[in-house]
């Protein structure tokens, strides 16, 4: 009898451990993101929506020079950049570059947000080195003066 106990309570251990309270839970928000908009800094004025640069001769680089997946957003003629980044925490350093004579060096810290099942990761501040910045507060967008 004791032995049947035994057993039964190893049986049942096993049992409890082996079941994932996560399985088929979905965790991805996808990577992390973030707007810029690059306005000149005597105007004010967006440099694509003035027609001082074109949108086609935007690219975005890591450290590495590997091309970062970015998105111009025309749509009402806002003229934004979104850029996503690796779902890595940490900082990541990117550059910028709109026609042939602006390249922004740009660093965008990564955190992680753990629950019980998922990790998640967001942009969580965003600096940009020789050029004026700002982010809005009623967009959230970072405005980079150049």
């Amino acid at each position: 009898m004791r032995n049947f106990l035994k057993i039964t309570c190893v049986f049942i251990l096993f049992l409890i451990n082996g079941c994932d309270r996560c399985e088929g839970i979905a965790c991805s928000t996808g990577p992390p993101y973030f707007v810029l908009e690059i306005v000149d800094a005597e105007t004010g004025i967006n440099v694509f929506t003035s027609g001082k640069y074109e949108s086609k001769s935007i690219a975005v680089k890591d450290h590495n020079n590997q091309t970062v997946y970015s998105r111009f957003i025309a749509e009402d003629d806002v003229n934004i950049i979104g850029i996503n980044v690796e779902s890595k925490k940490g900082k990541q350093k990117l550059t910028l570059k709109v026609g042939n004579d602006l390249a922004i060096p740009i660093e965008v810290n990564v955190r992680d947000g753990k629950g019980e099942c998922c990790t998640n990761y967001f942009e969580d501040g965003v600096t940009v080195t020789g050029y004026d910045y700002e982010k809005s507060k009623k967009t959230s967008n970072i405005i980079i003066k150049v």
